[in-house]
């Protein structure tokens, strides 16, 4: 369980730059509930990864820019680590490996199911214990097998795709980012929110953020002054459109924009 937020833009920028300032500050007060650490990953001009996270509970907005830094593609992601999961460092995404990034929000339970997709030596390249760096080395695997440059949703539509025969009921959104530009996943699941998990956390259904009931794992975007956001719920969303169900979409650096059933 997590929040996200994605942005794609047509030249290099601060996350405060294309995010907006109070959208931003919205996204950061989020961490009261969701507060086992944050991310931030992104690509520069020069197409180089960048990842920056942290065990402790995000407070500060400029931070959380600062440690972006400019970039083209970058995502930012807000941690309530699943039962069992532990706090460190090498749970906490985005995670990024041979030139990808990778953020998901959802929960493959259990977990030793999501790690059984693998091969002995896909796991043996784990860094952490996750469900969902089981679902991003399955991303790996299907890039290494697929023309990404001719059609970059294909990999991230065969991993989603296998991850979802296992998990039926499970929420699938993810963000893979890449220099070129933004894959999303939109696939809810039919999961109930978790409100007895917020509980435990002193948040009430009625003291809950905005966007914390039946919405919780909808998917929205915007485009504005040459920039694409992409966010789970919870932060100011205005005017955005939701993402179709069951869809993954591309978003790409030249602002183009791809999508496909699941």
């Amino acid at each position: 369980m997590s929040r996200m937020v994605a942005v794609v833009t047509d030249r290099p920028r601060s996350l405060t730059e294309c995010t907006g300032a109070e959208r931003l500050e919205s996204f950061v007060r989020l961490a009261a509930l969701h507060a086992d650490g944050w991310g931030v990953a992104g690509f520069d001009e020069s197409g180089s990864p960048r990842r920056v996270v942290s065990t402790e509970q995000l407070h500060d907005a400029n931070e959380l820019s600062a440690a972006a830094g400019t970039v083209r593609v970058a995502a930012a992601y807000l941690r309530f680590a699943s039962a069992g999961s532990p706090v460190t460092a090498e749970n906490v995404q985005p995670f990024v490996r041979d030139g990808v990034g990778f953020c998901h929000n959802g929960a493959l339970v259990p977990a030793a199911r999501a790690h059984g997709l693998l091969t002995a030596t896909e796991r043996m390249q784990l860094v952490g214990t996750t469900d969902s760096e089981a679902y991003f080395q399955l991303i790996l695997r299907h890039r290494a097998t697929t023309s990404n440059d001719a059609n970059p949703l294909e990999a991230v539509i065969r991993a989603a795709r296998q991850v979802r025969e296992a998990f039926p009921d499970a929420c699938l959104n993810a963000f893979v980012m890449s220099a070129s530009g933004l894959a999303v996943v939109h696939s809810a699941g039919t999961r109930p929110v978790p409100h007895a998990a917020f509980e435990t956390r002193g948040f009430s259904a009625a003291s809950l953020p905005a966007g914390h009931d039946e919405g919780y794992n909808q998917l929205w975007t915007c485009s504005e002054r040459g920039i694409r956001l992409i966010a789970t719920s919870g932060i100011d969303l205005g005017e955005w459109e939701p993402l179709l169900p069951d869809t993954v979409t591309w978003f790409g650096a030249a602002q183009e924009r791809l999508s496909r059933a699941l």
